[in-house]
């Protein structure tokens, strides 16, 4: 058995060199080819670069504070004053609005007394709206303690007189 041997090329660097005998119009295209594709995949990588440069700049302009909720405006509270409104939501600190959840927000706000129901909604660039509609204290009960509480139909201790 005669041992066999393989050969490995270098690897190229740069455009293919004339083989003996190749016509040099045939080495010339041969070379432009391989410089095409570089600048092609040169052009698809900036591109890539580019749109994810734009894609990145865009979600730092929406998370940023010209894009947070500043002008909160609440209707119909009588009880409840806008400060604990905007706590109970959460929108004290001026999140940006993409991260605004309506749903939490909204339960968020009908966990405070006199709250019956809340609707939030998101007015850009800057501004959170909220509605809401008020218990209406139907009774007003001596607690166990000995103090006056006033309550709704269901029960639900609005507030205590004292």
């Amino acid at each position: 058995m005669t041992p066999t041997t393989t050969r490995s090329r270098p690897a190229s660097s740069g455009p293919p060199r004339p083989r003996a005998g190749m016509d040099p119009r045939i080495s010339a295209r041969r070379a432009e080819v391989v410089r095409q594709q570089g600048r092609r995949r040169l052009r698809l990588s900036g591109l890539v670069v580019a749109v994810a440069a734009v894609i990145f700049g865009v979600w730092c302009l929406l998370h940023s504070s010209v894009f947070s909720a500043r002008a909160v405006s609440v209707v119909g509270a009588t009880h409840e004053t806008v400060g604990q409104i905007e706590a109970a939501a959460g929108l004290s600190g001026h999140p940006p609005l993409l991260d605004i959840s309506v749903g939490a927000e909204e339960s968020g706000i009908e966990r405070l007394p006199w709250v019956r129901s809340a609707s939030v909604s998101v007015r850009w660039p800057d501004g959170v709206h909220v509605v809401v509609t008020e218990r209406v204290a139907s009774l007003v009960m001596t607690t166990a303690s000995g103090t006056w509480a006033e309550l709704d139909t269901n029960g639900r201790v609005l507030a205590d007189l004292g």
